[in-house]
Order: structure tokens, then C-alpha cells, then sequence
């Protein structure tokens, strides 16, 4: 995907309907507002867990609180007070893990009166420590995706004073075939970790293989049988899942391929014209070409297996049903009427193989003279035929099951004409167009034309022209390649459509120039396209973000207000309230003092912050008070067996 300047990725408010209405409404953020919100989050519920410990600490307390006119122990009466005052799970955790080391002896049983409470605490701590680091990822939209924008839309098109329309179609078709072709080396295969394989809503495009179906032509015609073909299928390819159209459920399509490959014999095509042994002219006779400028359909010169020269390759392509939009008119063996049909004419001319190849299209068996020990072979033909039939197939999910849901597969151009058939209403067609406008563009015809052997697997593991050890299905290695390249150039299309034209310059002076969107549909899938990532922004679910929000603030709340809510809803004078009231540390002291007859007469007994009565009253501090003799505040100290407290 170009990375040109002005594409970016949306930030706001939208909706992923691959997940729904409800599940699918998201927030893009910036890099910096998605970590400042995942801070606010951890905060938030770190928070919210303080505040369920008020709740449950005071349901605790209530629940152990004395009756009236009864008596407990020492032990019970300090883990009440721990209950009423304790600011947080932590704090509670470390007095009563404490708690029962200093009662040991004193009191009955003080490890098992005190570890449910220290339980509860614990978990307490660890369960909203643990959700407070883990909430960005539940609020995050799985597969991080995002809405990319760019600063054109629609596609491009060729100027009209343009001299050759076709060359400057060529030009960025091969270049999005290299691009793409890279694409495939770093992401089509299991465990990819390349960060280029994030760019796309799918780091990849599956597909099935079969291997030994149905010759795709006529009878005798494939190598070396007719039950030796090779077909790739895509199956039926989402337009919102695999390829990112974010649309609603009503305006999606799905989309196949189906392209079964096999080697042809060349000797029906094959035609020698003049020359000697060592300079061959070799016609293969498989169909007009260019117009029917040329009555054959390619030609070899054997010489070039004298030049030191490694693979060459080279295709032609006929569309069904459109001889003029074709390259090529095939042989009536090997034309279909319901299917696109590639021609690939592979030389081996100097590739030296280090062993026999088997492989149908790549035959070598021939020892090659002047090599001691006869341990290096060459090709067997001096030119080896590939055939591939190509169809498409357009379904409407809104029809479910229906034997009407789908086209039939058919050629590219023949499709088009048949969606009015399946029923697809109008944002379903604009969708089904970007694809059928681009593929002429993802053709196994353009996955190899023009790259030469540099489209072959097989040619990246030879050094100069020495061909290491290749299995027998070599070829369906190759074909493979060039299926998932063609994929891959969809996924780029899909993308470029709706940000920039990627391998070309759009500026005034370039014979390109971009397709302004004119209806309001187009205008809306500007704003539709997805990718799983870019440029570091994080969608955040707008559910999860309220559900958070809703259950902390209500954690927060029932913390806060629980022991208010209570006291107005128990009688006055109820002993649960006044231990409450009474347990609270600010009363504690002031019950303290009085007992120690400090302070005179205090007001607010059953208020949160107990006052003195009297203007700027000067009290002694706690050491002097209560490590003193009771009977007067400034007699002798205690003694020191008296401090073991």
C-alpha cells in the first residue's frame, strides 16, 4: 500500500459492522488520546476497586457487628475497627495478616477468624489490580482495525490525450505486481510477524488447492493426462470480513475465484521454421496473438540456449466472450466460452540441474554434454506450455441459500452483466464493481508478463544458472505464487480505491488523474475502507468503554453511599449504625481522650469529625495521655513491664 503523504487513518466516532450494530460501535484515537484513555481507564477501575471495598467492608462490618448487652473479644473488636477504617483492600491485607501473630495465645482460633477477611481483601486487590492493567485490551476492537482515509478517492483513469492508454495501464499494473509479489514473500504463509503484513484488513486471502481434477480443455490436451490439473479456489470471499468494505449487512456481496492450471503438450502447437541445429526459429501455433497481427501465438529462437542465458517466461491472455479487449484468440482446443484462458510458454535454455527434474513442466533428464562425471542434466524441450482457465463469481448473501443467490463462473467481462440476475442493490454492485473493474488487473496473465524469471520460485534458488534439486510439483509451487499474488493485489486495490492510486503520480503533469467520486454511495465507501492498523491509532469498543464506565461508577456510588443509604433506612438508635458511626477512628480518639479525661466535653458523637466544646482547647499529645497513669494526665510514667502491650 503506498504510503504516500495524506493518508491517514480516521479518528472519531464510527461503526465496525462486522461486529454489529451495538458490538461494532467504535473509537478511533490518536496514538496519544488511545494511551491517555488507557491510563483514564486503569485509573478508573483502580479506583472503582478502592470504592467496592468501601462497599464491601461496610456490608463485613454490619454483618459481625455485636448485639446489644453482648460481649466479644479483643480480637473481634479490632477487626471491626480494621473493617470501619481501613482505606483500601492493601491496607485491610496488612492488618489482618498481622492481626492474628499479636493474638496468638490470647485469643481463640485468631488465624481462622481473621483469614476470610484477609481472603476477601486479597482478592479484592488482585482482581481490580489486574483488570485496571488488562481493561484497554477488553475495550479495544479485536484486530485493532481502523477506517484509512487518504486524500483522493475512486480510483484513477488515464487521461484521454494520453498517446497509449494501454502502456500506461501496463506500467503501474506491473509495478503493483512486484509490490504485490513482495507482499506475498512476507505474508502468505502461517506465522507471519512482518510488520508489512498489517497494512490490509487481512493479512492474507486464503485459498484451497486441489490437485489431479478435470483437464480445464479439451481432451488430451493437458500433461500428462486429463485428470492431472491443478485448480486454487478462494471460495466466497466477504466483501466486509476478508477485503475490509465496512458496509452494512444488506449492502455486502461475497466474491470467488476459482483458476485450475495445467502443463499442455507442446508438440500439437510446435512449428520449426528454418535454420540450423543451433539456430532454431520455434513457433508454437496455439492461436493469433495481438489482434491476429501474428498468426502464431509465440516464438523461441534456440540459440538463446547457447548464451548463457536462465529461464525465460512469457504469457498471453484471451477473455471470454471479448476477442477484442484479448491478446490472444486461443485454438479451439483450448478456448473456453465460460472461462478466462492463460497461455505461459516457459524456456529453460542454460538453467543446469545438480539432478533429474520430474516436474511436467519443467522436465530435465537430458545429461549435458562436457560435464565430467555426466551428474549435471538440462531441459528435456526446448520450450514447455502452461495452461490456466480463470472464473469469477458474484454471490448476494441477502438471498441466503437461494439457487439465484450467485452467477455462474464465468469469465471477467461476462460477470458484470449477469449481477442484475442475483438482484444486488445498488451500493452491492458499486461494491462488486471496484472488484470487476480491477480484474483484468489481477490476472495469473499479469502475475507473470513482464517479470520473466523473475516471476519463478524455482529461478530464486539458482546461482548463475545452476538449478538446485526441484520436486516434481514444482509448478504447483509456481501457480500458487502467482494465485496468492493476484489476491494480494486485490487487497491493495481495495484499499488504494478509497485513499490514493498507489505506483503512479497523479499530479498535472502525469497522464494519470483520479476519479472524483459523484454519488453519495461512492462518498460514503471513501469513508468505509478498513485496515487493521495505521499509523499507531487504537479503536476502543464504545460498548466495553460504557460498560466500564457504567460498573465502576456504580462501584463508585455504592461505595460512597452505602452506609448513608442505611443509616436512613434503619431505626434510630439501631446498634449496627452507631457501631458504625462510633468505630470510626476520629471517634475512637475522641472516646479515648474522654476516657482519659481529656479535653472536657466533646459535641458530635455520632458525627464524622468530632469537636471539643471550647475555643482553641489545648490537649496533650497521645504519648502523654495514654501511656500515663489514668488517674491524672502528668503523673509518673508507666513501667516497662507494664509498656508489653
Amino acid at each position: 500500500m503506498s504510503s504516500g503523504s495524506g493518508i491517514h487513518t480516521y479518528t472519531g466516532v464510527w461503526t465496525n459492522w462486522s461486529r454489529g450494530t451495538i458490538l461494532g460501535a467504535t473509537i478511533t484515537l490518536s496514538p496519544r488520546d488511545g494511551g491517555l484513555l488507557a491510563a483514564f481507564l486503569a485509573l478508573y477501575v483502580s479506583f472503582a476497586g478502592t470504592m467496592f471495598w468501601q462497599f464491601l467492608k461496610f456490608v463485613l462490618h454490619q454483618l459481625n457487628t455485636t448485639e446489644p448487652g453482648a460481649k466479644r473479644d479483643g480480637l473481634h473488636h479490632q477487626r471491626q475497627v480494621v473493617l470501619r477504617n481501613s482505606g483500601g483492600a492493601a491496607e485491610a491485607l496488612r492488618e489482618f495478616a498481622v492481626m492474628p501473630m499479636n493474638w496468638h495465645g490470647r485469643a481463640r482460633r485468631p488465624y481462622h477468624r481473621v483469614s476470610a477477611f484477609a481472603l476477601l481483601a486479597a482478592l479484592n486487590l488482585a482482581g481490580f489490580g489486574v483488570a485496571s492493567i488488562f481493561t484497554s485490551a477488553v475495550t479495544r476492537v479485536p484486530g485493532n482495525s481502523t477506517i484509512i482515509l487518504g486524500p483522493s478517492c475512486g480510483g484513477f483513469m488515464i487521461k484521454p490525450d494520453t498517446t497509449v492508454q494501454s502502456e500506461g495501464s501496463a506500467y503501474k499494473i506491473q509495478a503493483d505486481t512486484y509490490e504485490a509479489a513482495t507482499y506475498v514473500r512476507q505474508c502468505y504463509h502461517e506465522n507471519a510477524t512482518s510488520p508489512a503484513c498489517g497494512v490490509y484488513h487481512r493479512p492474507s486471502l486464503s485459498f484451497t488447492t486441489s490437485s489431479n481434477v478435470s483437464c480445464p480443455f479439451a481432451p488430451s490436451v493437458c500433461y500428462p493426462n486429463n485428470q492431472s490439473a491443478f485448480s486454487m479456489d478462494t471460495g466466497l470471499v466477504d466483501s466486509l470480513l476478508d477485503l475490509g468494505v465496512n458496509s452494512r449487512p444488506e449492502h455486502q456481496i461475497k466474491y470467488r475465484r476459482v483458476t485450475t492450471c495445467s502443463p499442455v503438450y507442446y508438440k500439437p502447437w510446435f512449428q520449426i521454421v528454418n535454420g540450423t541445429a543451433q539456430n532454431q526459429i520455434i513457433y508454437t501455433e496455439a492461436g493469433p496473438t495481438y489482434q491476429r497481427s501474428y498468426n502464431y501465438t509465440f516464438y523461441y529462437n534456440s540459440r538463446s540456449a547457447g548464451n548463457g542465458l536462465g529461464y525465460s517466461l512469457s504469457a498471453v491472455y484471451a477473455l471470454a466472450g471479448s476477442e477484442a479487449n484479448s491478446a490472444w484468440v486461443p485454438h479451439r482446443l483450448l478456448n473456453r466460452t465460460d472461462a478466462d484462458v492463460v497461455l505461459m510458454m516457459l524456456n529453460q535454455n542454460d538453467i543446469a540441474y545438480e539432478a533429474p527434474s520430474d516436474d511436467p513442466w519443467m522436465p530435465a533428464h537430458v545429461p549435458a554434454k562436457d560435464t565430467p562425471d555426466n551428474n549435471v542434466w538440462v531441459g528435456d524441450y526446448s520450450l514447455n506450455l502452461m495452461g490456466c482457465t480463470e472464473q469469477y463469481q458474484i454471490c448476494n448473501p441477502n438471498k441466503g441459500q437461494s439457487s439465484s443467490a450467485c452467477t455462474k463462473l464465468l469469465g471477467q467481462e461476462q460477470v458484470i452483466p449477469k449481477l442484475t440476475s442475483i438482484d444486488l442493490n445498488e451500493h452491492q454492485i458499486w461494491i462488486a464493481g471496484r472488484i470487476l473493474t480491477n480484474a483484468g488487473s489481477m490476472t495469473m496473465y499479469n502475475s507473470v508478463q513482464g517479470r520473466g524469471a523473475s516471476a519463478l520460485n524455482a529461478n530464486e534458488h539458482t546461482i548463475q544458472t545452476v538449478q538446485p534439486y526441484i520436486p516434481p510439483t514444482q509448478w504447483q509451487t509456481e501457480v500458487s505464487i502467482w494465485f496468492a499474488t493476484s489476491l494480494a493485489k486485490l487487497q491493495l486495490y481495495m484499499v488504494e480505491w478509497a485513499t490514493a492510486p498507489s505506483n503512479i503520480d497523479v499530479g498535472p503533469s502525469s497522464k494519470y488523474a483520479v476519479n472524483t467520486p459523484t454519488s453519495a454511495i461512492e462518498v460514503a465507501m471513501c469513508r468505509g475502507q478498513m485496515v487493521r492498523h495505521a499509523g499507531g491509532q487504537q479503536s476502543f469498543s464504545i460498548l466495553g468503554l460504557a460498560l466500564i464506565l457504567l460498573l465502576g461508577g456504580l462501584l463508585m456510588v455504592l461505595g460512597s453511599t452505602a452506609d448513608t443509604v442505611s443509616a436512613w433506612l434503619r431505626r434510630k438508635g439501631d446498634h449496627r449504625v452507631l457501631q458504625w458511626a462510633l468505630e470510626e477512628k476520629l471517634q475512637l480518639q475522641r472516646a479515648a481522650y474522654e476516657g482519659s479525661g481529656v479535653g472536657g466535653v466533646w459535641e458530635g458523637r455520632l458525627d464524622a469529625v468530632p469537636t471539643t466544646d471550647g475555643n482553641g482547647l489545648l490537649m496533650p499529645p497521645s504519648s502523654d495521655v495514654f501511656l500515663n497513669d489514668q488517674s491524672t494526665a502528668a503523673s509518673r510514667p508507666l513501667s516497662e513491664q507494664q509498656l508489653k502491650f
